[in-house]
């Protein structure tokens, strides 16, 4: 049985359901849980994230609408029959919210309760928040990385309150409406972590929804890494000019040198100030590396113009560096498609759906009494 009524707040509430299509959600991958604090008020939730717009690298933010649902026990109504005479603002609330939220998101919530057929009343609350999430991208790997996008809903109620996964519906993802998918993949499955994040000189509990997204790098590929690959390629034609000629070998040189830092720059103003460097940084600078060794030598071949074997010295020069550049490019092409697959796998699920690894206090896996494995169940 299911009885509601509108509850007091100063924000935007909505009385009509939330429906979405048959299958719309994919189920998560595995919940890591911490075990029950018996003194908190245990809160369930599931968090589907219903839409997601552009994922920013430059700002490390992206867009989203997700829906929070939370049930919690509240004795004080068992047995009610009538909701109309019950005001839900006069009870217990766990002041849920997202952490990771940048500005001033769209809020709206709804709150309603239930009565089992044990007479036990549960709370219900289902808040619906749109606009900008801050995540920090891990982008050693760009542009072949795959990026963890995170929900994390917490409490005001620091002390109080223990977050944990809905035990009757699982955290999912909608992908069909994903605003970004021309540059990313989003992967079907979530990870949840019960978690216990610091705040302040205190700590507070947390649920963290991890879904995946992984960058389709063919743009790169063929505007960037090409691009570099035949400026730098293109340098080992000054050598065809004669050595006596040092002045044009090296207008050459340079001309080619200085339009590949240039176009290391114009890169560099699409992503944000990392203190490391990206496969793509690594790549360029390799380029850039190449192309001064090249000036260096035409400037110092001048050095040799009179000895009699100045063509074989020139021709040694030539075959080593461009041995090292094919070298490094077919090494480097096969360590990157290796590693993309292997994270295109790890991203993939793994687990069986309804998986659940316990932690202790830390978040350390712990060896729970009995590993719980939960049917699928769907309730949209």
């Amino acid at each position: 049985m299911v009885l509601s009524t509108a509850a007091s707040s100063d924000m935007r509430h909505r009385n009509n359901a939330i429906m979405f299509p048959p299958d719309s959600f994919k189920p998560m991958t595995g919940v890591y849980r911490m075990h029950i604090n018996e003194t908190k008020k245990v809160v369930e939730v599931c968090v589907k994230i219903v839409k997601i717009g552009e994922i920013d690298t430059l700002h490390e933010q992206y867009t989203a609408e997700v829906l929070v649902k939370a049930k919690w026990r509240e004795p004080a109504l068992d047995f009610v029959q009538d909701a109309k005479g019950v005001d839900l603002g006069n009870y217990w609330h766990p002041k849920l919210y997202i952490a990771n939220t940048i500005g001033t998101p769209s809020v709206a919530e709804t709150n309603t309760f239930t009565i089992d057929k044990n007479h036990e009343a549960y709370m219900r609350l289902e808040r619906r928040t749109r606009g900008m999430f801050m995540e920090t991208l891990e982008l050693r790997e760009f542009p072949f990385d795959i990026q963890d996008l995170a929900v994390t809903v917490v409490s005001d109620r620091i002390e109080e309150v223990q977050i944990i996964q809905d035990r009757d519906e699982y955290s999912s993802v909608y992908r069909s409406d994903f605003a970004d998918a021309q540059e990313w993949y989003l992967y079907s499955n979530v990870d949840v972590e019960e978690t216990i994040a610091p705040y302040g000189h205190r700590t507070r509990s947390a649920l963290v929804v991890k879904m995946k997204a992984a960058r389709r790098p063919k743009y790169f590929i063929w505007n960037n890494f090409f691009v570099t690959f035949v400026i730098t390629a293109l340098s080992f034609s000054t050598f065809a000019v004669i050595p006596k000629l040092v002045q044009n070998r090296l207008q050459l040189s340079f001309t080619l040198l200085l339009t590949c830092v240039a176009y290391k720059f114009a890169v560099s103003q699409n992503l944000p100030k990392i203190p490391y460097l990206t496969y793509l940084d690594r790549y360029v600078l390799f380029g850039i590396t190449t192309l001064a060794l090249i000036c260096v030598w035409h400037a110092l071949v001048t050095l040799f113009l009179e000895h009699p074997k100045v063509a074989l010295m020139d021709m040694i020069v030539l075959i080593t560096l461009a041995s090292i550049f094919v070298l490094f490019n077919v090494t480097f092409a096969i360590y990157i498609y290796a590693t993309f697959k292997r994270r295109q796998r790890s991203a993939a699920p793994q687990k069986p759906h309804g998986y659940v690894q316990y932690t202790d206090a830390e978040n350390a896996p712990v060896s729970p009494p009995a590993m719980e494995k939960r049917e699928e169940h769907t309730h949209l």
